[in-house]
């Protein structure tokens, strides 16, 4: 009798946390997805850039479908994070929601290490990219690399050489694929 409800509590629990974590990975894509097409009006209010907010022709509401929780997330992981490739964050995070209710953890496994390594090449390769052609407008306030995808190009590029970089990025492709 009591091992029957512990498992049942157990399997209650795991249930719960599957659901919240897919939960919350849905939500996150929503708000990349969305921050996407909303970034420039959120960016400045979420950073609270004086010429755009201090504007009164400017509309000062969050466009994002999810709010300001969705535009900080947005920021958070495309702008300062990962760039394009950050919608990869919370696909992962849904798919993990759904392996744990569904307990098929080895398919897991797989699916985060080539999210993980197209996350990082991406977000390189669009920064490197950027870098190399000397691009001045930052989409999304860091680039299409995003301000990490940036922050790792610069001295990677620096050591390897812009050649060098590019070499590497094409074999890191090569190897992912």
């Amino acid at each position: 009798g009591a091992s029957a409800s512990g498992r049942s509590s157990k399997e209650n629990a795991r249930w719960i946390v599957g659901v919240l974590i897919a939960v919350v990975g849905i939500f996150a894509a929503f708000a990349v997805v969305s921050y996407y097409f909303s970034w420039k009006n959120d960016y400045s209010i979420i950073h609270n850039i004086s010429s755009e907010v201090d504007n009164p022709r400017v509309d000062k509401s969050i466009e994002n479908v999810c709010g300001y929780a969705g535009a900080w997330i947005g920021d958070v992981l495309v702008g300062q994070g990962f760039g394009l490739f950050a919608l990869i964050v919370p696909v992962l995070a849904t798919l993990l929601g759904f392996y744990i209710i569904s307990r098929k953890p080895r398919l897991l496994h797989r699916w985060t290490l080539s999210s993980l390594l197209v996350l990082i090449l991406g977000s390189l390769s669009l920064s490197m990219g950027e870098i190399i052609f000397e691009a001045e407008n930052l989409i999304f306030g860091g680039g299409l690399g995003g301000s990490l995808g940036r922050a790792v190009a610069m001295p990677f590029g620096t050591a390897v050489g812009n050649t060098g970089a590019v070499l590497i990025l094409v074999v890191g492709w090569i190897l992912t694929g």
